[in-house]
């Protein structure tokens, strides 16, 4: 993340970054995890799927994933 000094100095802001490997926010990782995969399987909240990909085109399924957005595979797919 690139961020400008002057963002920094001259406006009311505070930026903290973390590790989540971290032993501060390991231990969070996977409560958190598991209330947000409840909030997501019960509806609360919703995360489209950009798109699906057989496991045969995994590379590619990873490029579009870096470049933001839901990627599914789809594994069962991958064995007919």
């Amino acid at each position: 993340m690139s961020i400008s000094p002057l963002d920094v100095i001259f406006k009311p802001l505070t930026v903290r970054g973390f590790w989540m490997a971290h032993p501060e926010f390991e231990a969070k990782l996977a409560p958190a995890t598991a209330q947000a995969a409840e909030m997501i399987a019960s509806g609360r909240i919703h995360v489209p799927v950009t798109a699906t990909y057989p496991l045969s085109s995994i590379k590619e399924a990873v490029a579009h994933a870096q470049r933001g957005g839901k990627i599914l595979l789809g594994v069962a797919e991958s064995f007919s």
